[in-house]
């Protein structure tokens, strides 16, 4: 097995305070960043190939689904081996939107995106698409850390 030697390409359109940076260790040699066509993150060498975008909480998952720039991103995985969206949040948090959203309550009247809804979008775009999707909670960074790996080691 070929010893796991990466470089984690981050994008530079991530907002500044938000995401990851890889530091360098034994398998990873720090994190770039510049400008990636599809998703938030891959690694030098693999940015065609494999791809992870990262939605940090429900609210910007729900925006993205009324976003025709989300869908063209989607596309773009197509042409990839394989593509992930990796959920900063959990599955629950789907089903107790917008409770949980951090909307003020005296606006959550307003709010006509349903949890029936955002269950249905996120399994069609599974379905249309060359996506996965994992639920990584606050784990998301460890989670892509382990992809990472994988994909080094599989090609």
């Amino acid at each position: 097995m070929a010893k796991i030697n990466y470089t984690a390409i981050r994008d530079s359109r991530e907002k500044d305070g938000m995401g990851w940076w890889f530091p360098k260790d034994e398998y990873c040699q720090g994190t770039v960043c510049r400008k990636l066509d599809t998703g938030d993150y891959s690694l030098e060498g693999f940015e065609t190939r494999y791809s992870i975008d990262r939605k940090g909480c429900v609210s910007e998952f729900a925006t993205n689904l009324s976003d025709q720039r989300f869908y063209r991103e989607l596309e773009r995985f197509d042409s990839f081996k394989k593509g992930f969206v990796l959920c900063e949040f959990y599955i629950d948090d789907l089903f107790l939107w917008p409770a949980t959203s951090g909307i003020p309550h005296r606006q959550l009247q307003f709010v006509r995106t349903t949890p029936k809804y955002l269950i249905m979008k996120l399994n069609e775009i599974q379905v249309k698409f060359n996506i996965g999707v994992i639920f990584a909670g606050s784990y998301g960074k460890e989670v892509t850390s382990s992809m990472f790996k994988r994909w080094v080691e599989n090609g």
